[in-house]
Formats: C-alpha cells, structure tokens, sequence
C-alpha cells in the first residue's frame, strides 16, 4: 500500500483598515458605547497584542467635516484654528482619491457651531494603544455628512496617497499580495448639510464614492445606529460590498455588531 499526508499551509493576510465613527450631537449618551463597541472590534483584531503583523487601522470621527489636526500639511489654507483643520470639499472631486497636488483642498469650514467638532482623525497605525487614546477623545457634537467622512476613508486607503499621512509605505498598493482593505461607516443619521448643499446631493456623492472604492477592491461595511430611517438603510445598503455587510444596531447590540465584523475580518486574514 501507498500513504499519503496532505497538509494545508495557512498564510495570514494583510489588511489595511479605516473606520468612520458617527460623533454628531444625535450621539449624545451613546459615545462611550460606540468607543467601547469599536473596542471589542479591535480586541478581536489585536487580542492582547500592541502590534499585529501586517495589520494597521485608521479611525475617522466624523460630524459635518472630518478633523485633519495631525494631517494640516495636506490643505493649502493657513487653518484659523489649531485644533480644528476641516477641508470643504472639492468642486469636482468631492467622492475621489485624487490628491492635494491634483486638487488642492484650499476652502476652510468655519461653521464651527455646526461641526468640525471631532476628535482628530488618525490615519492608518500599527499601534493599538494610539487607537485607543483617539477612542477615548472622542465627543459628540455637530451635524452629519456621511458623504465627507466617506471620502476621506476612501483617501487614508488610496495608494495614490502613499506617504502623505506621514508613512511613507502606506496606504499599500491596491494589488499588493495577500492584502486587504476594508472601511467600516457607522452612523445614527441621515446627511444634513450645513453648507448649502441640498441633501440629495450628499446622498448622492456617498452613493457615488462607495462605488469608487468598491470599485477598487476595497470591501465596504456600514452600520446604521438606533434609527429606523428607511431611507437611510437603502442609502448604506447599496453603500456597502452587498447587503450581508450592512448592519442595523440598536441601542444594545451595537458591541455585537462591531465584533461580528470584527470576526469576519480576522477570517478574511487566514488563507487556507
């Protein structure tokens, strides 16, 4: 007789991800919940661990414009206030990855009343520690553009801004072996512009930039927060890869929500 040992050789991937964390004034009493949800994710990622091979995560709290504090270098305007550098979108580039140096984000957002009251955002790390303390930061306060903190996900995942966040090898290219990117965006409310754009249009720009990114491979969750709003869970229905990577959170399961995706992620690390 002949025997035979066959043995599967098991490769972790990469994987590069940015979650969008809704911190308008609606997430009032729920900030610590979402700061401990968003937690368990990342305890499922890094288990004890400070550091993962391979694996980096970025984080965007978001209202009505996404904080670039740690990343001013990237605008053209001189920012009026240190703590709060919140770019308006581009003509013509509001749901792209094209760079500074294509087009320059030169329009400040001074409606401080109204947003750009978020936590800095913090581009894609290794250290789960730094992850933490912006948790911990975290407040919540203005108004909702799901479309804004979409496009700048889309951004701290493009290749075509390797170096710009400060790393010189991130993001990684798209087509890198054994590497994913994904983006998780997470809010409680439909877009309300503050700046004169209609609402449609913003639906219609977060519509438009999921379709970029997933375009480019990158694998899009969204989680819809307590509301019930119809129109909503279409909009982050069709934003998402398909519908299994929706998800609808109430006010008690949102730490499971976040650790199911937290467990699909670190399946789609192992290759058999």
């Amino acid at each position: 007789g002949v025997g035979a040992n066959a043995a599967a050789l098991r490769q972790t991937r990469g994987l590069e991800l940015v979650i969008a964390l809704d911190n308008t004034g609606s997430m009032g009493g729920y900030i610590d919940d979402l700061e401990d949800a968003t937690g368990e994710l990342l305890d499922v990622l890094y288990g004890t661990r400070e550091t993962v091979d391979n694996l980096w995560v970025g984080l965007i709290p978001f209202d009505t414009r996404v904080n670039l504090k740690n990343y001013s270098s990237l605008v053209s305007f001189t920012p009026s206030n240190a703590n709060r550098v919140c770019a308006n979108p581009r003509a013509g580039h509001q749901t792209d990855d094209a760079t500074p140096a294509t087009s320059a984000f030169n329009s400040e957002y001074t409606q401080w009343s109204k947003g750009c009251e978020a936590t800095a955002a913090l581009a894609l790390t290794a250290e789960r520690s730094t992850l933490d303390t912006t948790l911990s930061n975290m407040d919540d306060d203005g108004y909702t553009r799901v479309d804004v903190a979409a496009a700048w996900a889309f951004r701290m995942l493009s290749p075509d801004w390797a170096g710009l966040w400060g790393n010189p090898d991130l993001p990684k290219p798209y087509n890198e072996p054994l590497m994913d990117k994904a983006v998780i965006i997470m809010t409680d409310g439909d877009n309300k512009p503050q700046d004169g754009t209609s609402t449609a249009t913003t639906n219609t720009r977060l519509a438009s930039t999921c379709t970029n990114m997933k375009t480019d491979g990158i694998i899009v969750y969204t989680i819809q927060f307590r509301t019930t709003s119809s129109s909503l869970e279409t909009l982050l229905t069709n934003c998402a890869t398909d519908p299994t990577h929706y998800y609808h959170a109430g006010t008690d399961d949102l730490d499971e929500v976040f650790t199911e995706i937290g467990n699909k992620l670190s399946n789609l690390r192992l290759l058999n």
